[in-house]
């Protein structure tokens, strides 16, 4: 390498390195007036109105008052004008990873900055046409408490409350069948395996098992009725 060609690869890397310094000095303007902005927002953040209504907590309840909980609407309400006024705005998507479901939230800021929130949803291997609702009021869940986080506002008002579908009603349990199924592979298994289940499960009886988790149990029999007949 002649003395030219090494001039040449040190002002490079001197650009390289003023442009790396300049991307990193707008990135730390941006977040800071992100910052600045949130808490502008923020100062004209209200109590949180409560006008969703849980009729399972209510009957549950010795205080009427305590089935009351902020719906997404009401957070969206509260905060999203007064954020707007500042410059940020929010972008759900349902993203998937690894066999998993995710809202995603973005809270962007004019400055070009952004900070974003997520929250799991059912795995796809247990979305069904019977989940599908259950689907719908998750997704709706998870945007509440994605956009009450980016926006860092206090959790009053925000109760484990509005997903009835996913909370107020009891899981759907196996069936028969499927208790048939189970006990089928079991037989032929150790009778600590059926322990390890219902430990892991924290259920007293296969009985109580929770119709999502039947699939990954007797799969998981079935893998392991495999491996003992191969050592066997």
């Amino acid at each position: 390498m002649n003395e030219q060609n090494i001039i040449d690869a040190v002002e490079d890397l001197k650009k390289v390195k003023d442009e790396s310094i300049e991307s990193y000095n707008k990135l730390a303007i941006a977040k800071s007036l992100y910052k600045q902005a949130m808490r502008r927002a923020q100062a004209n953040f209200k109590k949180v109105n409560k006008g969703g209504y849980n009729d399972y907590i209510a009957k549950k309840a010795a205080n009427a008052s305590s089935a009351k909980y902020a719906t997404y609407e009401d957070i969206f309400d509260c905060v999203y004008n007064y954020l707007a006024e500042e410059g940020f705005t929010f972008d759900h998507n349902v993203i998937n990873e690894d066999g998993f479901c995710f809202l995603e939230t973005e809270c962007y800021h004019d400055a070009g900055y952004s900070k974003y929130s997520t929250y799991p949803l059912i795995p796809l291997k247990d979305i069904n046409l019977t989940l599908m609702q259950q689907m719908g009021s998750g997704i709706t869940y998870a945007k509440k408490y994605n956009l009450a986080a980016l926006s860092a506002m206090s959790r009053d008002g925000l109760g484990d409350d509005d997903a009835q579908s996913l909370v107020a009603k009891k899981p759907s349990l196996i069936s028969s069948t499927h208790l048939q199924q189970l006990k089928k592979v079991l037989t032929e298994l150790p009778p600590h395996v059926e322990s390890k289940i219902l430990e892991s499960y924290k259920i007293a009886t296969l009985k109580d098992l929770e119709l999502v988790n039947f699939s990954k149990v007797y799969n998981k029999l079935q893998k392991n009725l495999e491996v003992q007949n191969e050592t066997n």
